[in-house]
């Protein structure tokens, strides 16, 4: 597979600023790789950030989901967020690095600057446990 060179990098906690035409909305969002592995993996896991932070936590209240589970994120934990943000772990976004690539080529992707490791933990700890990801999703961000 030939990728462009800046996605032959791509390591967990890169961050994508992308449409999905799988979320309601037709605003890009950020999307964060949480694959150990994502150039060896034959899908991305994709989590994706969300400016709806009161939406997100009354949701994870009314399914009874675990606290940990949706990661707040301030524009002083992460430099490329304007306003304060969340991750809702309980919701992974699948995409093949051939799709991923094919996006880049179109100009339809914008790298940003790599997650912190605090704030990347806190999303693999979420991950983890999260009783709406599949086992073999979650070997693929933790080796725990």
């Amino acid at each position: 597979m030939q990728l462009p060179i800046e996605l032959k990098f791509i390591r967990q906690g890169a961050v994508f600023y992308m449409v999905d035409r799988r979320l309601s909305s037709t605003e890009p969002h950020y999307f964060i790789v949480l694959n150990r592995d994502p150039y060896g993996d034959k899908l991305l896991l994709l989590a994706v950030a969300s400016s709806q932070v009161e939406k997100v936590r009354a949701r994870r209240k009314r399914k009874s989901l675990p606290p940990e589970t949706v990661v707040e994120i301030s524009p002083s934990d992460y430099q490329d967020f304007k306003v304060d943000s969340c991750v809702n772990c309980n919701t992974v976004f699948t995409k093949s690095l051939v799709e991923l690539a094919d996006q880049w080529k179109r100009k339809e992707i914008r790298g940003q600057a790599d997650l912190g490791d605090t704030i990347l933990q806190q999303l693999i700890t979420g991950i983890m446990a999260s009783p709406m990801i599949p086992e073999e999703e979650k070997k693929l961000v933790s080796d725990c």
